[in-house]
């Protein structure tokens, strides 16, 4: 039984065999961190529409449960970004509940003008901006909507991922913008290297995560774990041979260390070899 298993687990652990116990204390705090999350996407949506999701079956169930109670497509865009983004403070390569759904089904049948709408509405809200930094960082979604929708929203959608408590967020939102590439783009990853983002704390009590979905991929940088935010935007404007760091880059390796030297020697190597006339 529960009860006798967490005995158990307690009489293990008094003897120094801690792992039960461990495993026991985890399962607990991935239980509340799944109550909060599904707390957090239900505040997504009306009531009357909660209680026909509830009813769904099937995930077809739940897209026509979505499309009857929100007919108008731009509020539905607008919604689904909600979901996704509903837990401001979760790590974004962890699918759960709805995540995958609408990333993989939902989202993608919208069409460029209703998305590019959709998110620009929705970023007026916290679950919206978080929910449309994900899909435009994190999905790689940069094309779903229209070139100057995309510039309109970046520096706010930037804030969020840069900004982010959880460190996958951060760098999957470095690696989108030196792969936008923009004027817009290339600005702020140059304040990411200048220091100019301030990490939001990560509540003690939500540092564990629900249960999910796990994914990694190139979205995730290729600058070792551990290093800064501004060795990563170092390593890409290098790559991208914008030499206007060349300076920045240089104070900053001369009080690195490890692996962290390493990423901003690279950096420094390739921004030497870019011609001295070649700004961008």
């Amino acid at each position: 039984t529960k009860k006798s298993a967490t005995y158990l687990a307690a009489l293990l652990a008094k003897h120094g065999w801690t792992g039960p116990l461990d495993e026991q204390e985890k399962a607990k705090r991935q239980r509340v961190a799944a109550q909060r999350r599904t707390a957090r996407i239900r505040a997504q949506v009306s009531r009357d529409l909660w209680r026909e999701l509830e009813k769904a079956r099937s995930k077809a169930d739940v897209a026509a449960a979505l499309e009857q109670g929100i007919k108008d497509p731009i509020q539905r865009a607008v919604t689904y970004l909600r979901l996704f983004g509903s837990d401001g403070n979760a790590s974004w390569n962890l699918y759960y509940g709805p995540d995958d759904l609408v990333s993989s089904s939902l989202l993608p049948k919208m069409d460029k003008p209703t998305l590019s709408a959709a998110i620009r509405r929705a970023i007026r809200h916290p679950a919206g901006r978080s929910g449309a930094a994900r899909w435009i960082f994190s999905e790689r979604k940069e094309g779903s909507i229209a070139p100057r929708a995309l510039a309109a929203v970046l520096p706010k959608l930037a804030e969020v991922g840069l900004s982010h408590p959880r460190s996958v967020n951060r760098r999957r939102t470095i690696t989108a913008l030196g792969r936008i590439k923009t004027p817009v783009a290339m600005r702020l990853l140059r304040r990411v290297l200048e220091g100019r983002f301030k990490v939001r704390a990560l509540p003690k009590a939500e540092k564990e995560e629900p249960g999910g979905m796990v994914q990694f991929g190139p979205a995730d940088g290729k600058v070792p774990d551990g290093c800064s935010d501004r060795a990563h935007a170092a390593l890409l404007l290098a790559q991208l041979e914008r030499r206007e760091a060349l300076l920045t880059v240089r104070k900053l390796v001369a009080r690195a260390k490890g692996e962290e030297k390493k990423v901003y020697e690279q950096a420094v190597k390739l921004l030497e070899k870019v011609p001295r006339g070649k700004m961008r």
